[in-house]
């Protein structure tokens, strides 16, 4: 900004020369605005994603058609919040001037679950309810993100069944199994009815009629053998 003098010589073909001083003026450019010339290279974000401004580029309009592209430093980009999934509305500040641009934040896409730990309990007595304790499950998700859930279902135990069973866990649609097994083993036997003979004379034979036994199993039952 500032006076400036000029000096104009004009020569004539006769070796004359006009001479002609003048001063000019010049100010500052005014600026009347701002402009988002590229937006950003990364318009779409997951939940929990941090803003890129990479590829952004602001330009700083002036009276009379010119502009200026404005250095990162110039500027503040405000509104960014990925929280949660919906379009966002973002501002860029330049002294009193704004512009805006938006992005969209969706969730994560949940790829699989995975079983971590089993459940400490994978043997069970005919009857008895299946327990999950100790049972880990993750859901892993599109970003690479896992995350320890606890409100799947699961199905596929009967506890009336003998044998190996496959347990399923399902989230969303997805699905992870686990096995466990359902016994009922003998684990003694006892005496429900004696002999109807208890007594002997000597040199008589053992007379078992009325003897009556039964296996007594994991899950408390007994029954009879035959």
């Amino acid at each position: 900004t500032g006076v400036y003098s000029l000096t104009l010589r004009v020569f004539n073909a006769f070796g004359g020369v006009a001479v002609k001083e003048f001063s000019v003026t010049a100010t500052e450019p005014v600026e009347r605005g701002i402009e988002i010339e590229t937006e950003p290279t990364k318009t779409a974000y997951k939940v929990g994603e941090n803003l890129s401004l990479e590829g952004l580029s602001v330009k700083v309009l002036y009276e009379g058609g010119a502009s200026r592209v404005l250095d990162a430093s110039e500027y503040e980009v405000t509104g960014f919040d990925s929280s949660e999934a919906g379009t966002v509305t973002l501002t860029v500040e330049y002294k009193t001037f704004t512009d805006t641009f938006t992005v969209t934040v969706e969730n994560p896409i949940l790829e699989s679950i995975e079983i971590n730990i089993k459940p400490t309990k994978t043997k069970y007595v005919l009857g008895a309810e299946l327990d999950l304790s100790g049972m880990v499950v993750k859901a892993k998700y599109d970003t690479g993100d896992s995350k320890t859930i606890t409100d799947y279902t699961v199905s596929g135990y009967d506890k009336n069944t003998l044998g190996e069973q496959t347990v399923t866990v399902t989230y969303e649609g997805k699905k992870a199994t686990f096995k466990v097994t359902v016994t009922n083993d003998r684990t003694g036997i006892e005496i429900t009815s004696n002999p109807t003979k208890l007594a002997y004379t000597l040199g008589e034979e053992l007379d078992l009629s009325g003897l009556k036994l039964s296996a007594v199993l994991e899950n408390g039952t007994k029954v009879e053998i035959p």
